[in-house]
C-alpha cells in the first residue's frame, strides 16, 4: 500500500452531505494535520465542517449565477443584480471567520506552537479512549 493510501485511510471520514468540493476541502485540511502528526479539537472540527458546507453553499450560487448571469430581470421588469451574488458575498464572510477558527498558522514559530498544542490534545484523546 502507498504512503498516500495509507494517509487517506488514516483521514477522519468527511461529514456526511457534503459536494465535491466540501469533501476536497475536508481531506487537504486533514492531511495538513495529519502531515504534522496534529489534530484538530472539537471547536476547529465544527468549524472546519461548517466551512465546507459554506464552499458547497458558494459553488451552487456560483453555479447558479454562472447559469442566470450576473443579472437579472427584477419585479417591475427593471435589471437587477442577481440575488445569488449577494448571498456569495454573505457565504464568503461566514466561510473567512470559520477558517480563522480552524487557520493553520504559517508563521513557522506560531505554527509550530499550534501543532505540539494539537499534537498534545490529540494524544490526551486518544489516552482518554483507552481509560474509558
Amino acid at each position: 500500500m502507498s504512503e498516500s493510501q495509507d494517509q487517506d485511510d488514516a483521514l477522519p471520514n468527511a461529514p456526511e452531505g457534503l459536494n465535491e468540493r466540501g469533501r476536497e476541502f475536508w481531506n487537504a485540511m486533514q492531511l495538513a494535520v495529519l502531515e504534522d502528526d496534529a489534530e484538530f479539537d472539537t471547536s476547529e472540527t465544527a468549524a472546519l465542517e461548517e466551512a465546507c458546507r459554506v464552499l458547497d453553499t458558494i459553488g451552487q450560487l456560483s453555479n447558479r449565477v454562472d447559469r442566470d448571469g450576473y443579472t437579472v430581470t427584477g419585479s417591475r421588469g427593471q435589471i437587477v443584480v442577481h440575488p445569488a451574488v449577494q448571498e456569495i458575498r454573505l457565504q464568503q464572510t461566514t466561510l473567512a471567520r470559520l477558517l480563522g477558527i480552524v487557520k493553520l498558522p504559517e508563521d513557522p514559530k506560531e505554527r509550530e506552537r499550534w501543532l505540539i498544542s494539537r499534537a498534545k490534545a490529540g494524544a490526551a484523546g486518544r489516552w482518554e479512549k483507552r481509560r474509558g
